[in-house]
C-alpha cells in the first residue's frame, strides 16, 4: 500500500514526499553557494524519521561530478564522482549513498544514511539529500522520493 503524499516545490523543482514529511523553504546563509533551500523533516513511515534537504545552486562553473566530489567529502567511504541516474526534465543527474557522521544527525549515534542526487537544469544545479536512520527499512520510501524528483528549469 502506497502511503499519502505531499507535493512540494519551487520554480526550479518539484519533488513527492511522504504525507508524514513537512517542509518550507529557508534564506540560505549569505555566504552560501546556495540560490534557494528547502528544508523537510518528518516520517518516511511509522518508524523511519528522515531530514530531506533541496538546495539549488548556479549551473554555471560546476559540474555534476565535481559537484558530487564536493558533496562526498566526509562520507564514511568516499563515493567518488556518482552514479548516473535519471531524473526528469533534468540535463544530467548522478547520485551517491553512504553514511556519515554528522555527530547531530537523524540517528541517535549521529551517523546517518544519506542518499544525495545532484541534477541539471539550463540554469542551475538541484541537490536533494535525503537522510535516515541506518537501521530503518526506509530503502522504499528513499527510492520513490528521488524518482518524484522533477526539474522543471528544464
Amino acid at each position: 500500500m502506497v502511503s499519502e503524499t505531499r507535493r512540494y516545490g519551487t520554480a526550479a523543482w518539484e519533488l513527492e514526499v511522504p504525507a508524514g514529511i513537512i517542509g518550507r523553504a529557508v534564506e540560505p546563509p549569505s555566504d552560501s553557494l546556495y540560490d534557494s533551500m528547502f528544508i523537510m523533516r518528518g516520517w518516511l513511515h511509522d518508524t523511519a524519521p528522515a531530514t530531506l534537504v533541496v538546495n539549488t545552486r548556479p549551473r554555471k562553473g560546476a559540474t555534476l561530478r565535481s559537484e558530487m566530489r564536493r558533496l562526498g567529502v566526509g562520507f564514511e567511504k568516499p563515493p567518488g564522482d556518482g552514479t548516473p541516474i535519471d531524473v526528469a526534465g533534468g540535463h544530467g543527474a548522478r547520485r551517491i549513498d553512504g553514511t556519515i557522521d554528522l555527530g547531530e544527525g537523524v540517528s541517535e549515534d549521529g551517523i546517518d544514511r544519506v542518499a544525495t542526487v545532484v541534477a541539471a537544469g539550463r540554469r542551475a544545479l538541484v541537490l536533494l539529500s535525503i537522510r535516515t536512520r541506518p537501521a530503518d527499512e526506509a530503502a522504499a520510501e528513499v527510492e520513490r522520493t528521488i524518482r518524484s524528483l522533477t526539474i522543471l528549469d528544464a
